[in-house]
């Protein structure tokens, strides 16, 4: 009877210790998949940042002449114009936003799932609007030469909301 209690103690200890062990290999697995989902987001919302900046400014700006703020277009309308929508919304590969968007504010409102080599499924989500030079932080409700870029990264899984932003100027 003292060797079956032995037995049974010791069998009780050893589950415990691999569910232990267990645990502690998924913990590590899950932190080095929510690291790399970190790096990867960095990467997503770099490429969506360059491809906003290799835009115009805005629809009505020009290069032969320095424009006014007040011809550019107002910021209660920031967004795509008529005939530069996207369908279905989310955008899903290949991004229509690459050949329908002309201007940097059109990507206002947008929003991109991206599937990775490594993790499908990342949301993507993009606002612009209107700064001044004196405060890139400060939301702006009139025109003005700089719009700020904020695109937001996550993964239902293993990344909460990132967020990453950038300036355009006229």
């Amino acid at each position: 009877m003292g060797q079956t209690s032995l037995t049974v103690a010791f069998l009780i200890t050893l589950t415990v210790i691999v569910l232990n062990a267990n645990k502690m290999i998924l913990d590590s697995e899950q932190d080095s998949i929510s690291g790399m989902a970190l790096r990867e987001s960095a990467d997503i919302a770099e490429s969506l940042i360059s491809e906003i900046q290799r835009k115009k400014f805005d629809q009505n700006a020009v290069v032969t002449y320095y424009q006014a703020q007040s011809e550019f277009t107002s910021a209660s309308k920031l967004g795509p114009e008529s005939g530069e929508s996207i369908s279905p919304s989310p955008d899903v590969w290949p991004y229509k936003s690459i050949k329908n968007y002309t201007d940097a504010d059109d990507y206002n409102g947008y929003k991109r799932t991206v599937d990775t080599p490594t993790l499908q499924g990342y949301t993507v989500a993009c606002k612009v609007y209107y700064v001044t030079n004196t405060n890139f932080e400060s939301v702006q409700t009139s025109q003005q030469y700089f719009k700020r870029i904020t695109v937001t990264v996550e993964h239902s899984q293993y990344l909460k909301a990132v967020t990453f932003s950038a300036l355009v100027a006229y």
